[in-house]
């Protein structure tokens, strides 16, 4: 990685403080207290978590040749430590990762699904259509990241801002054409996706979930946190369907279209059907678009994922790739081909049923 000046990684962020040399030079950014990367040319942000403050151990990184730091709290350290002070180290870190790494969000097409379930699901079929239609994809999410020969598993659904902009540097690099990632409401809460815009923003459905002293301390404030999603997005989807519906949208900046199995709206999934044979789960069902002449398109769509919750997940990714311009003939192959790895997999096991 090339070296950037301090002012450069400032760019877009008012420190409390003045007092520090901007042309110093800076290799790298690092959060965390465990990591080998060590000098006078890394950048350590003290991050306040649930378990622990980096603020803690802003000594020990000290000791190990780090000399300039980013915190929202006092710092006691020898005089030649240079210490920005910030209002909020988490969009500190979120705004001087993107401009680290050139701000790759802004040079491919992005896509953030969130929602109570299915992100997973939903973020893997987009990415089958993309691909069938042809572009190349990156994307990041429970499963792990993955873009051309990359593959890694960091253990949370949306990663930290630095992972997120040094990730989609990476498929920048690899000639990606399109981000998917998974945007769960830690991410919101914790600020990793600050400063992102996305070109696509989808809520897949919401109901009660993730409230605990580690997590959200009420379910407002886990509705409010994944409402931020059509706040940093160009063009919004969410379930009509869902009882949340009203509420998901009510502070929107974005123009939101909605999908939905039951309710009329602008993407909906109907008639379908539930088979299978030797080797498979099927689902089939009915697409129906809505036109602005009023002229219904309907098409046939066939899934290898079974599962009445399976049709959301789908007419959503249908959604996305419709308004992004795709023809219903590679969302059509994109989504038999879609495999979501463990997700209702068919288990070999040479008997006389299914697993």
């Amino acid at each position: 990685m090339l070296f950037m000046k301090l002012k450069e990684i400032l760019t877009g962020i008012i420190p409390l403080n003045g007092s520090f040399d901007t042309e110093t030079e800076i290799k790298d950014i690092v959060y965390d207290s465990r990591n080998e990367k060590v000098g006078s040319d890394i950048l350590f942000v003290c991050l306040s978590g649930f378990q622990s403050d980096g603020h803690s151990y802003a000594k020990s990184v000290y000791d190990k040749g780090v000399r300039v730091f980013a915190a929202q709290k006092p710092l006691e350290l020898p005089e030649d430590a240079t210490v920005i002070y910030v209002e909020n180290t988490r969009k500190f870190l979120a705004l001087a990762s993107a401009n680290l790494f050139g701000n790759p969000t802004r040079e491919i097409f992005t896509i953030g699904v969130t929602g109570t379930k299915g992100k997973t699901s939903t973020c893997y079929m987009i990415k089958s259509i993309f691909e069938a239609y042809g572009k190349k994809v990156g994307i990041m999410g429970t499963i792990g990241i993955f873009y051309g020969d990359t593959y890694e598993f960091l253990g949370l659904n949306t990663p930290e801002s630095y992972d997120i902009h040094k990730h989609t540097r990476g498929m920048v690099d690899a000639g990606c054409d399109v981000m998917i990632m998974e945007a769960s409401s830690q991410g919101f809460l914790l600020n990793r996706t600050y400063g992102i815009i996305y070109d696509v923003g989808v809520f897949t459905n919401l109901s009660p979930d993730h409230i605990g002293a580690s997590e959200h301390k009420d379910f407002d404030d886990y509705i409010n946190c994944k409402k931020l999603l059509f706040r940093q997005s160009r063009i919004g989807f969410t379930n009509k369907d869902n009882e949340y519906y009203e509420h998901i949208i009510d502070d929107a900046d974005c123009p939101v279209k909605t999908f939905s199995v039951i309710n009329e709206a602008d993407y909906r999934a109907v008639e379908p059907i539930f088979s299978s044979d030797e080797s498979n789960l099927k689902t089939e069902f009915t697409c129906i678009e809505k036109t602005p002449s009023n002229d219904n398109i309907k098409t046939k769509i066939e899934l290898n994922t079974p599962g009445y919750f399976s049709l959301y997940n789908a007419v959503a990714a249908i959604a996305v790739a419709r308004n992004c311009g795709i023809p219903y003939i590679a969302v059509k192959d994109g989504l038999k081909k879609a495999f979501i790895k463990g997700r209702m997999e068919i288990v070999p096991i040479y008997q006389p049923f299914t697993v």
